[in-house]
């Protein structure tokens, strides 16, 4: 299966509570790096991965992102803005933007990080066609920031820990799901991606497998991580 055949759903909808000392007037995907909306930088990245046509679920602060999108023009990569009534969740906002598009798979992302590697691994997995969704991992010698997957000896997803010390391997934020998946993911309920849905999925016996996939990676959600985000396009970005 090739990312042409997908859709990608840019998740941008969430509050950025931790960045409100910084800025309370645009949402978080919207602060400029590198001269650029992050989101901007996001976009660019799927378009690299083979992506031509994304859906971005917003909410928080809304009309900001979807005026910047519909005065964007970029040759092969279109975008659209679905916007959440009231706050869903990870969970609810892939369900509802699946829902606004055809039955497709999807190529999900969180419109705040940037992994900055090849998805080659994640596709070539989700080819199988026993495999349902794939989520990339990114490995970590310090993951106490981020929950970790817990994987087996095939890379077969068996649960999602909470944050503790040490290594291991985080959700990078980047799903990809088959339509068979869609049902999972309510379009009106506020639901978490990790606490809610994936453990439905993994108890229903579907097969998810982890990417794990290295590279330099990226969340703005924090002020630390958004100082920084500047330096970490002007020294990783590919052009």
């Amino acid at each position: 299966m090739e990312p042409t055949c997908c859709e990608a759903i840019v998740l941008a909808g969430g509050f950025g509570t931790r960045l409100q000392s910084i800025r309370t007037d645009i949402p978080k995907p919207m602060f400029p790096c590198a001269e650029q909306p992050f989101l901007e930088w996001v976009l660019r990245y799927l378009q690299q991965q083979g992506l031509s046509q994304s859906i971005i679920s917003v909410g928080h602060l809304a009309q900001q992102v979807e005026e910047y999108i519909a005065q964007r023009n970029v040759a092969g990569m279109t975008a659209r803005c679905v916007r959440e009534t009231s706050p869903l969740g990870t969970g609810g906002a892939i369900g509802f933007a699946w829902s606004q598009v055809p039955v497709l798979p999807v190529c999900v992302v969180n419109g705040d990080s940037l992994l900055l590697a090849s998805l080659q691994q994640a596709w070539t997995m989700f080819a199988d066609p026993e495999v349902e969704a794939v989520i990339v991992g990114r490995p970590m010698e310090d993951a106490s920031r981020y929950g970790t997957l817990e994987v087996d000896v095939d890379n077969r997803l068996l649960a999602f820990l909470e944050k503790q010390p040490g290594a291991g391997l985080i959700n990078a934020g980047i799903y990809l799901l088959k339509p068979s998946l869609r049902s999972f993911f309510p379009t009106s309920q506020r639901r978490s991606v990790e606490v809610d849905v994936f453990p439905e999925i993994l108890k229903s016996g579907r097969v998810v497998k982890v990417a794990p996939i290295d590279g330099p990676f990226i969340d703005i959600g924090i002020p630390e991580t958004l100082a920084r985000a500047d330096q970490f396009l002007a020294d990783y970005w590919s052009h």
